[in-house]
């Protein structure tokens, strides 16, 4: 419809809209796992 790589788009988002190479916590995130059930009400 807007003639939008979705691919394309999460990855750009990843490596440079969202700050994630920059991210200070980046090299421990991957020990920290979110279930449904940990989150609360909005």
């Amino acid at each position: 419809m807007y003639c939008v790589d979705g691919d394309l788009l999460a990855r750009q988002y990843k490596q440079h809209i969202s700050g994630f190479e920059d991210w200070e916590l980046r090299d421990t995130a991957e020990e920290y796992v979110l279930f449904p059930e940990n989150i609360g009400p909005t």
